[in-house]
């Protein structure tokens, strides 16, 4: 059972919608939302959610912020390419970019 199948992302995506709500300068909730949304498959989505969340984490200033902004920024360009892709292919078949990996290894760090 895949966590699309369980509701797991859906419930997530609440979580972190209802968290963007609260406090939209909530980075981490955008990385968050973003990486549910990337996992089932909204990579349009997805990559607005995560070049708003850069830009928040640039705003927050100082080292650590600057690398999660970088990586947002990157995991959006992934995002964008993947979707662009999924567009010219066929439908069948098609997979996440956080299904592919890359993502995943990237949010552990």
């Amino acid at each position: 059972l895949s966590l699309a199948e369980s509701g797991a992302d859906a419930d997530a995506m609440r979580a972190w919608r209802t968290a963007i709500d609260a406090d939209a300068s909530h980075a981490d909730a955008h990385r968050n939302l973003g990486l549910a949304l990337a996992e089932t498959g909204s990579l349009t989505e997805a990559a607005a959610v995560w070049r708003r969340g850069a830009e928040l984490y640039t705003a927050q200033r100082g080292d650590a912020h600057d690398q999660d902004a970088r990586s947002l920024a990157e995991w959006a360009e992934d995002a964008e390419r993947q979707a662009q892709a999924e567009k010219r292919q066929d439908r069948g078949g098609r997979r996440s970019v956080a299904a592919r990996g890359s993502l995943s290894r990237s949010a552990a760090t």
